[in-house]
């Protein structure tokens, strides 16, 4: 992961947490993780912002993968390095960001206002 000097340490540590986490569950299959949002535009605020990113994968996820991702990032939103309004992402097939696909599908999406349901 490249350093950003705009980027709040505890949020770096955060990320390179987050991409450790996805090599290990996901391995060959990971393709990236992609930041976007305010993070990626340099417009982040802890106290209002969120922590937005894609993760992008070769083929699709098996139900143990997707426990496994849900079952670390649950974890993970209790932590205090987590900002207030929590993590959203998507993990996305690459097809459909070489094709792109409006609304692109995803293999697993996770938020804070999906949390309960994954609890």
């Amino acid at each position: 992961m490249r350093k950003d000097a705009s980027i709040p340490s505890e949020i770096g540590n955060l990320l390179s947490w987050l991409v450790r986490e996805f090599r290990g569950i996901l391995k060959a299959n990971l393709v990236g993780v992609y930041l976007h949002g305010s993070l990626a535009m340099g417009c982040f605020n802890p106290k209002l912002s969120d922590v937005d990113f894609i993760v992008v994968v070769e083929r699709k996820l098996s139900v143990d993968e997707k426990k496994e991702i849900v079952r670390k990032i649950l974890k993970i939103s209790e932590s205090v390095n987590v900002p207030k309004k929590g993590l959203e992402f998507s993990v996305v097939l690459l097809k459909y960001t070489k094709n792109f696909v409006y609304p692109t599908p995803f293999e697993l999406h996770f938020s804070k206002d999906w949390k309960s349901a994954y609890e």
